[in-house]
């Protein structure tokens, strides 16, 4: 029994205030003494990463934590005593809210007993304002100095641990105010607080990879930031950023591991300067560029047992990731790679490589995403033997090679060997892309560039991409015609009884692609709230042929909104409902219980039909946008119980809210009513269309017909396993697209435009629910659901 009494008193809970300080304390009353190991977690901001979080503790060594805060109480001490599997003696959390506090002696005492501090979010222009001068400031650098013990912090308690630190004295700067101005009056740093191993001549930034308001991430203002490290303190500037769900420890002898889940985007990054900026001066936009190799960056993915590591010591060694250059010009940041690339074997000729109409040196940084062409001409009686990229032989032997899209730092080998006797070569590739070429002779299948017998018969498949067509072929740099000498334009192209090197070309030409015949329910959807966190809003759409009962509908879609997507942006959706062809139905929205915290809106339903003839006007059946459809109140206010005309609000969870019309300055929608403060958001309502008759029958239709919608977008297949084809099938281009996982995490982004149709690698996705958003050229966007089989 005594046992057992001692155990429960270990898990007290315990507020103890001293001199007006409130201290929260969960476990053992008594501090220990243990022999804790140094070293530092460096977390990414977002919900804590548990790996990252055990590992730091670990190194306690069973002893006493404290947390460090400017707001909030005890919400970190249950998650670090008993939520990550790693025993502590205590933990303290102390909210700290003026200098006055921080220069508590009980609170520096609670620092230098404890063998962990850990420094919460918030906002470090208090932490470095109301701790600068303190006792506090000395425990906690003696805490690593002298005890080397450990210490960690996420967001802007990361913020503080570098030498150099982002103040936020006057609010936060996005990037591209800080790369137009260095000296941006929000640009406030200093090199005066704490003093921690491995982190000198170093500044922090945490939410790395997180889209702001000018629409950059972080990666911007942290490299400006560098830049003023030189400018002012002529320091050896680096810095490491962590995306929000990563966390990089950093052990006793510098050695730096990630910590992040093995599915996601989970990335540290590892800045270094090479050179000074050419140009970092108040007023003017950065330049920091000396041939795009201004900053080497390591990017290194986490995993769970943090297995990717970067030597803080030499800043040279890493295990796990792909180094990059960064470089700034007149305040526009670039991203850049290493090409490499050279003659291996017994033969020799000349290799030269081209990128943007430029040619390059071996060691040239190339700006990602660009095309990279090498030619390699090898000497008489030789032909390409192979070619080889970061020790992978690649399926080309031509002279050219074209890699597309440059991702990462690569080294290009091409090897030559004797051409065999009695062949001749024979070439063939795509002009102008937007489709393949393949080529077999007598059956079997060749490389472009292969040697191939004498007398061989080759035939010559051409395969174009979604709307494309063959448009001509070349044969040896003459048109091949076919029947009245027009073009020939068949898919294949037969070679008979090879008698000498041939080369062979193929261009395509866009085809119509006319309207996908279908019904389409579209809408447009946002969130409200002015935290990201409580954006994530899920609502669904259903629909019903029998009636206007929650036990009539089908769910036919489902998301939780982006929260990286700023409030009252809408996004555009659409849904292919033609399997309800010829039948009466109503169509529901429902916004689910999420966040408790926040409304969602829905705005422009319509339902289209389209055909497959382009001439033909494409006929909307259901055209809402919520204007014009319901009174005004005496005094010119909209009651907000109303509804337009045949819609219906049902109240399912009984909580008197439910939906209703909005007006922002003429524009209306409809608005999830089912938040009150105080009240928790209990929004299990749902708003129902009138009865809608899925006919282009304009005597039975319930809307007049309108114009055709501007963007329409579709994904096929859906669901996808290996391939996903986008379909633009609207006159205005896609700039760039980015896909997010079901809980808004984002997965691939690619910055290339394209007007008709791009396909996108997803093979390595894990099966599961994505959104797919596209940025259109015009400026508007839009997000559409897919399955990853």
């Amino acid at each position: 029994m005594k046992l057992r009494f001692t155990l429960l008193l270990s898990l007290v809970f315990i507020v103890l205030s001293t001199y007006s300080q409130t201290f929260y304390r969960t476990g053992s009353d008594d501090d220990i003494e243990t022999e804790p190991t140094f070293g530092i977690l460096l977390a990414g901001g977002a919900t804590d990463n548990n790996d990252g979080m055990a590992w730091l503790a670990n190194l306690t060594n069973g002893g006493d934590v404290v947390v460090l805060r400017a707001s909030g109480s005890d919400g970190y001490n249950n998650y670090i005593y008993s939520g990550l599997g790693v025993q502590v003696n205590s933990v303290t959390s102390i909210v700290i809210q003026s200098q006055a506090q921080a220069d508590n002696p009980d609170v520096c005492e609670a620092v230098a007993n404890a063998e962990m501090v850990f420094i919460a979010g918030g906002n470090q222009w208090n932490y470095y304002s109301h701790w600068k001068g303190t006792c506090l400031q000395e425990a906690l650098i003696a805490h690593v100095n002298v005890k080397s013990a450990p210490i960690g912090g996420t967001s802007a308690g990361l913020a503080v641990l570098g030498e150099v630190v982002f103040t936020a004295e006057n609010g936060s700067v996005w990037s591209n105010e800080a790369l137009g101005n260095p000296y941006h009056f929000r640009v406030t740093l200093a090199n005066d607080f704490l003093e921690i191993p491995f982190l000198e001549n170093l500044i922090t930034d945490s939410h790395y990879d997180d889209i702001y308001g000018d629409g950059n991430n972080r990666h911007g203002r942290h490299f400006a930031f560098m830049s003023r490290m030189i400018a002012d303190w002529d320091m050896d500037a680096r810095g490491i950023g962590v995306d929000e769900y990563t966390a990089v420890g950093v052990d006793e002898n510098g050695l730096a591991r990630v910590f992040g889940h093995p599915s996601y985007d989970d990335y540290a990054y590892f800045l270094k300067a090479n050179h000074d900026p050419e140009v970092c001066e108040n007023g003017q936009p950065l330049t920091w560029y000396h041939e795009k190799k201004a900053v080497s960056v390591y990017k290194l993915k986490g995993d769970f047992t943090g297995s990717g590591t970067f030597d803080l010591t030499t800043w040279n060694d890493g295990e796990g990731g792909d180094w990059f250059y960064w470089y700034a010009q007149n305040g526009n940041l670039g991203y850049a790679a290493e090409v490499t690339f050279e003659i291996v074997g017994d033969f020799t000729g000349t290799l030269e490589a081209e990128s943007e109409g430029l040619l390059l040196d071996s060691g040239d940084a190339v700006q990602l995403g660009a095309t990279v062409g090498f030619f390699a001409d090898p000497e008489e009686g030789k032909r390409v033997k192979q070619w080889i990229v970061n020790d992978e032989v690649q399926n080309e032997i031509s002279q050219l090679f074209v890699l597309n899209n440059l991702e990462n730092k690569i080294h290009v080998q091409v090897e030559f060997m004797e051409i065999p006797a009695g062949t001749y070569m024979v070439s063939f590739f795509p002009v102008g892309g937007n489709g393949a070429l393949s080529a077999s002779a007598d059956g079997e299948e060749i490389l472009n560039g292969a040697s191939v017998n004498a007398g061989s018969d080759i035939l010559f498949t051409a395969l174009p991409d979604e709307g494309y067509s063959v448009a001509e072929w070349k044969l040896n740099g003459n048109n091949v015609l076919g029947e009245n000498n027009e073009p020939f334009a068949g898919v294949e192209f037969l070679y008979e009884n090879l008698e000498s090197d041939v080369n062979v070309t193929v261009g395509f030409a866009e085809t119509d692609p006319g309207f996908e015949a279908g019904i389409f329910l579209m809408w447009d959807v946002a969130s409200t709230a002015n935290t990201p966190a409580y954006r994530e809003e899920y609502y669904s759409v259903w629909i019903s042929a029998e009636g206007t009962q929650p036990e009539d509908f089908t769910m036919i879609f489902d998301e939780t909104l982006d929260s990286s997507i700023p409030n009252w942006d809408y996004q555009a959706r659409s849904l292919d409902i033609s399997e309800y062809a010829g039948q009466q139905v109503y169509i529901a929205f429902r916004h689910h219980e999420s966040t408790e915290k926040d409304r969602i809106m829905i705005n422009n339903v319509k339902i289209l039909i389209s055909y497959e003839d382009p001439n033909e006007e494409p006929f909307l059946i259901l055209d809402e946008d919520f204007q014009g459809g319901v009174e005004e109140a005496q005094g010119g206010e909209i009651d907000p119980a109303w509804l337009p005309d045949g819609w219906t609000a049902i109240d399912l969870d009984g909580d008197g809210q439910n939906w209703y019309y909005a007006d922002f300055e003429g524009d209306g929608y409809m608005l999830s009513r089912s938040w009150l403060n105080p009240n928790p958001l209990t929004p299990d309502n749902w708003l129902i269309t009138p009865p809608v008759i899925l006919s282009d029958d304009p005597s039975s239709a319930h809307a007049i017909l309108n114009s055709p919608r501007e963007h329409v977008v579709t994904l096929y297949p859906n669901p996808a396993s290996s391939l996903l084809t986008v379909v633009n099938k609207s006159n205005i281009k896609i700039d760039r697209w980015e896909m997010f996982s079901a809980d808004g995490r984002r997965m691939l982004k690619s910055q290339t435009a394209f007007l008709t149709s791009e396909s996108i690698d997803i093979a390595t996705l894990k099966p599961g629910i994505y959104l797919l958003r596209v940025f259109f050229d015009d400026g508007s966007a839009g997000t559409m659901r897919f399955v990853k089989r």
